[in-house]
C-alpha cells in the first residue's frame, strides 16, 4: 500500500538527529580533554530520483562538520611537557621511534617521557631509550639543529629522544679546555723589594680536569714594577712577565699574559689572561676574584621547551644547547582532516598534503618567517567545545526528534485504522 511510504520521512529524520545526538555527546564528553575539535551534525536532501520504471523517494543524508582549524582554550600547567600551540598547525607524531610508522597529527601537547628500545651505554651496561610522546604512546617528532642551529625542513623529523646517553657525545657534553681568563687583585704598591704576593687560581685542561696554580707577583728594584709567574701545582710553567703600574696603580687598558701550563700527565694547556683589572696601590692585598671559561664534562640534567618550539637541555657542565625544534604541521583545509582515536588526525584528499614550517626561525641569516602561530610552554589548550551551543543544540535536536517521533506515531495509528478498516 503506498501509504507505507509515508513512514519513511520521519524514520529518516528519527536517524538523521540520532546523528546529530551523537556529535553532541561527543563534544559534551571531552569539553575537558585536551586538543579535542569539536564537530557538528548537518544535513543534506536530495530529490527522488528515476531508474528506468523505479523510482526512489529522496529523503536526507547527514554529514559531519569539523570545527579543527578554531582555537581551543589554554590553560596554564606546572608540567614542564606540557606545549600548547597557540595558532595554527600540528605536532608531527609516529607510532615508530625510527619514524617507519603510521604518522597522525594532533593538537594534544600534553607529552610524557616514555621509554623505548633497550641500548648498551658506553660501559657495556644497558639502559632504555626515552622518549616524549602522548598518552596513546605515538612519538613526538621534530628536527635536530645544524651546528649553526639552522633547521632543515626538507629533511625527515626524527623522535624526540631525551635520554643522557644519547647526549653524551653532543658539543656542550664534552670538555672544553680554558682559552680565556681573567684576575683581578690589588697589591700594595709598599711592597717591598723582593717581597711577593700570591693568588689561587685553576683552570680546564682538555679533558675538562681542573689544573690549579698560583698567580705570583714579585716586586722588583725599579718603583710599581713587578715580575707575574705562574706556579703550577702539578705542573711546569714558563710563563713570566715584567709589569710596570702607572702612577694611579693601574696597567694600560688591554694589558693580557699568554699562560702555557705542562701538566705533571705531559697535557699542555695555553690561554690568554687578562690583567686589566691588577692594581698596585695603597697598603693592603687583596684578591677580588678570577674568571674563566671552559668546562668538565657533563651530563644532560634537564629539558624544557620554549616560545619558538626549540627544546633547550641542561648540561651538569653549565651549558645549555638546543637538543630539537618542534615543525608545526599546517594543511590547506584542516577541516578535511580524517579523525582518528586518541585526539589524532590523519591526512586526507580534502586536508591536502601537510607543509613543515618552523617557528620564529631565529637561526643566523634566517629569512623572514610568517608568524602563524606560537608555542606555550607549561600551558595545556583544551577543547574548543562550546557548551552554551551544545546545549542549545541538543534542545533543537531533541525538539526535531520528537516531532519526527510523533509523525512516526501518526502514521501509525493511521495505518492501523485504515488496516481496520478492510477487514
Amino acid at each position: 500500500m503506498p501509504i507505507y511510504g509515508m513512514f519513511a520521512a520521519p524514520t529518516l529524520g528519527m536517524l538523521g538527529q540520532e546523528s546529530a545526538f551523537s556529535s553532541i555527546s561527543q563534544n559534551l564528553t571531552n569539553m575537558n580533554t585536551g586538543g579535542y575539535k569539536s564537530q557538528a551534525t548537518t544535513f543534506k536532501t536530495f530529490l527522488g530520483r528515476t531508474h528506468g520504471n523505479s523510482r526512489d523517494n529522496g529523503g536526507l543524508v547527514t554529514q559531519t562538520r569539523n570545527y579543527i582549524d578554531q582555537q581551543g582554550v589554554i590553560n596554564s600547567s606546572i608540567n614542564k611537557l606540557d606545549l600548547a600551540i597557540d595558532g595554527r598547525g600540528f605536532y608531527v607524531m609516529n607510532t615508530r621511534s625510527d619514524g617507519t610508522g603510521d604518522t597522525f597529527y594532533t593538537r594534544d601537547g600534553q607529552f610524557e617521557q616514555i621509554s623505548g628500545p633497550q641500548g648498551v651505554d658506553g660501559n657495556g651496561n644497558n639502559f632504555n631509550e626515552a622518549y616524549l610522546a602522548d598518552k596513546n604512546g605515538n612519538f613526538l617528532h621534530g628536527f635536530i639543529p645544524a651546528a649553526d642551529g639552522s633547521i632543515n625542513l626538507n629533511g625527515a623529523p626524527v623522535a624526540i629522544r631525551v635520554d643522557q646517553e644519547f647526549f653524551d657525545t653532543a658539543v656542550q657534553a664534552q670538555p672544553a679546555a680554558t682559552q680565556n681568563a681573567s684576575v683581578a687583585l690589588n697589591i700594595p704598591s709598599i711592597t717591598v723589594p723582593g717581597a711577593f704576593h700570591e693568588a689561587n687560581a685553576s683552570v680546564f685542561d682538555a679533558d675538562g680536569n681542573l689544573e690549579a696554580f698560583s698567580i705570583k707577583m714579585t716586586r722588583n728594584a725599579n718603583p710599581q714594577e713587578f715580575n707575574l709567574s705562574i706556579i703550577p701545582s702539578n705542573g711546569t710553567s714558563t710563563t713570566s712577565s715584567t709589569l710596570t703600574f702607572d702612577g694611579t696603580g693601574k696597567l694600560p687598558r688591554g694589558t693580557t699574559e699568554n699562560v702555557t701550563i705542562v701538566s705533571n700527565t705531559g697535557l699542555t694547556t695555553t690561554f690568554d689572561l687578562d690583567l686589566t683589572n691588577l692594581r698596585a696601590i695603597g697598603e693592603d692585598f687583596n684578591f677580588f676574584g678570577f674568571d674563566r671559561d671552559g668546562r668538565t664534562k657533563g651530563f644532560l640534567k634537564n629539558f624544557e621547551f620554549d616560545a619558538s618550539g626549540r627544546i633547550r637541555g641542561n648540561f651538569s657542565n653549565g651549558t645549555t644547547q638546543t637538543l630539537y625544534k618542534l615543525p608545526i604541521a599546517i594543511f590547506a583545509n584542516e577541516n578535511g582532516l580524517d579523525r582518528k582515536q586518541g585526539n589524532l588526525f590523519e591526512q586526507s584528499i580534502l586536508s591536502g598534503v601537510p607543509q613543515l614550517q618552523q617557528v620564529n626561525d631565529d637561526s643566523p641569516n634566517a629569512e623572514d618567517v610568517v608568524q602563524f602561530a606560537t608555542f606555550r610552554p607549561f600551558s595545556q589548550e583544551l577543547s574548543n567545545t562550546n557548551v552554551q551551543f551544545e546545549f542549545s543544540n541538543l534542545m533543537i535536536t531533541q525538539s526535531a526528534y520528537n516531532s519526527s517521533a510523533m509523525l512516526f506515531k501518526t502514521i501509525d495509528e493511521m495505518t492501523q485504522t485504515v488496516a481496520n478498516l478492510k477487514s
